[in-house]
């Protein structure tokens, strides 16, 4: 979902389009963008209805490009072009329609990669990639909560050490952490001035940033970074034991915890996978981990 402020402005872009028709430039361009992200947008019925009419036309020849994909199969010299071009380019609308139409292996994958890549999360879409994180999902509950945690325990400290430099000025930086360097004033004159080092000008913005944003939103934005990163991880997951080629229909996960770390055994049946989570993190990197499989 689009925020206030890019819905007004792609509301300002989006009639300026419709006005200059294609005499605009990248006009094919900008279209195909606004198609892609319309279900992002939230118009009003009468711009709606505009949209469908402007748009209506290219979406047709959207839906007939993904149909013909289908129809010549791999084999067909053009596939990894216009397999790209979906992924890359149509709507997740016009996607899902196809898919639910025809019920193509070749659309089921690409359905997987378009909610992988574009991080969606519709509950209409049950394929095997869906039905797989929503297990992974539910297993993994409680160490999404701890992760979460272990993130926002990490920004409050990380706060706290910002907090001894709240009201300083440059010049306090300057006396505390500047070193001396000589500057070529012009081809014969030469002065040395006391200058900030790159990473400690980064320490600087990091610090007004944190001032700026108070303690508990900037705890608060360390949780949402968790949040995002534990459901990217959980869709790379997915992608990997789906690639495996487990039956995610008899799928059934056994985790102990090892430390703060999972250890989980996934199998269909048939079919084993080790997963085990890495986890890091230190007074500069904030927690993070990532999955050994196995």
């Amino acid at each position: 979902m689009l925020t206030e402020k890019q819905d007004l402005k792609f509301r300002k872009y989006l009639k300026r389009l419709m006005k200059n028709g294609d005499s605009e430039a990248s006009y094919q361009i900008k279209s195909k963008w606004y198609l892609k992200h319309f279900e992002d947008m939230e118009f009003s019925l009468e711009e709606s209805e505009a949209l469908k009419s402007t748009f209506g036309e290219m979406k047709e020849r959207e839906l007939s490009s993904m149909r013909d994909l289908i129809e010549n199969g791999t084999g067909h010299r053009m596939y990894e072009v216009r397999r790209k071009y979906v992924i890359s380019d149509c709507s997740f609308e016009g996607i899902l329609q196809v898919f639910e139409e025809t019920g193509s292996p070749i659309f089921e994958g690409i359905l997987n990669e378009v909610i992988c890549k574009r991080k969606i999360n519709d509950s209409r879409v049950r394929t095997r990639f869906f039905i797989c994180f929503e297990k992974l999902e539910k297993e993994l509950v409680d160490f999404k909560a701890q992760y979460i945690e272990m993130c926002k325990d990490w920004a409050a400290n990380k706060f706290n050490g910002f907090s001894n430099y709240f009201g300083w000025t440059k010049e306090d930086w300057k006396k505390k952490y500047g070193v001396l360097k000589v500057v070529q004033l012009n081809s014969w004159e030469q002065e040395e001035v006391l200058v900030i080092p790159l990473d400690i000008l980064q320490l600087m913005s990091s610090v007004a940033d944190a001032a700026k944003m108070g303690k508990e939103q900037f705890v608060n934005e360390a949780g949402n970074d968790g949040d995002r990163f534990f459901t990217d991880r959980t869709h790379k997951l997915t992608y990997r034991l789906i690639s495996k080629g487990l039956n995610v229909a008899n799928m059934k996960i056994q985790s102990a915890r090892v430390g703060k770390n999972i250890d989980s055994r996934i199998t269909d049946g048939k079919l084993s996978v080790h997963a085990r989570t890495i986890l890091a993190h230190g007074d500069i990197i904030k927690p993070h981990y990532r999955y050994i499989i196995t």
